[in-house]
């Protein structure tokens, strides 16, 4: 991924997070509406996230620190980001299955997040430098990025169920418009983090790395980004949005 598309990734996270921070500091959100604090909170780490995946910046802090240390914190905060969304879904979205999947998300994130240090420490620090590419050029890559590529597709198939099961439940269409958006983005996010985890076993059977499916997790990446941002979008929106596609099916009513 080019350097171009890397900062423009980061921007516009960048953009979802700190637009919400004066609204979150005066209404002292963290107290009023911890979901929605949760909720700004992921968009905050999922901002660190595409900034530690920055090839340049992610190139000092490993000369700052120790080989790959940009990886741990990239991978670390993407977890957060996926525990903090998902916790929040199953939440939001009451059904009998979410209420009791909820209890489950916190030890899987604990085990997710101490198994990455672990590998980390003995065996990631200790290799060269990772260049980007599609294959792992090492097992200890491979390890360390199918620990987190698997947590990541598990936890993406459970926003995307979660909402989906809650989805003929609501009534307000301006909602249901939102959730959709949410399972497109869930979904594919678990497609890309599925197309990781793939190219990520090219290292033990090399077709599994072939061109095309790098390719395409660079479109699922950005096409996930794009519609992540897309769910923060205000109610207006939605409701614009809705009108609009009101018009254009009767549209045919009134040419008759």
């Amino acid at each position: 991924m080019n350097a171009a598309i890397e900062i423009s990734l980061s921007v516009l996270m960048w953009s979802i997070a700190l637009f919400q921070v004066r609204n979150i500091l005066l209404k002292r959100v963290w107290k009023t509406d911890p979901i929605a604090f949760r909720v700004w909170m992921a968009s905050l780490f999922f901002a660190l996230t595409m900034t530690f995946l920055i090839t340049s910046l992610s190139v000092g802090i490993n000369r700052l620190t120790s080989p790959n240390f940009s990886r741990l914190l990239a991978y670390s905060s993407v977890s957060m980001t996926l525990y903090l969304t998902a916790s929040s879904f199953l939440v939001t979205f009451p059904t009998v299955h979410n209420r009791r999947q909820v209890k489950y998300l916190k030890p899987y994130l604990i085990g997710t997040l101490s198994l990455l240090l672990v590998i980390y420490v003995f065996f990631v620090s200790r290799t060269p430098e990772w260049i980007e590419q599609p294959v792992p050029a090492t097992a200890a890559e491979m390890a360390f990025k199918l620990v987190l590529f698997t947590f990541a597709t598990v936890f993406c198939a459970i926003m995307t169920i979660a909402c989906y099961r809650y989805l003929s439940q609501e009534k307000v269409m301006v909602t249901k418009y939102r959730i959709i958006t949410i399972i497109l983005t869930a979904s594919g996010g678990g497609a890309f983090f599925f197309t990781k985890t793939i190219l990520s076993l090219g290292y033990l059977w090399q077709p599994l790395g072939a061109r095309w499916i790098y390719v395409l997790s660079m479109l699922l990446m950005v096409g996930t980004a794009i519609l992540w941002g897309g769910s923060f979008l205000h109610s207006n929106v939605y409701a614009r949005v809705l009108s609009i596609s009101r018009g254009v099916r009767c549209w045919p009513t009134y040419q008759d």
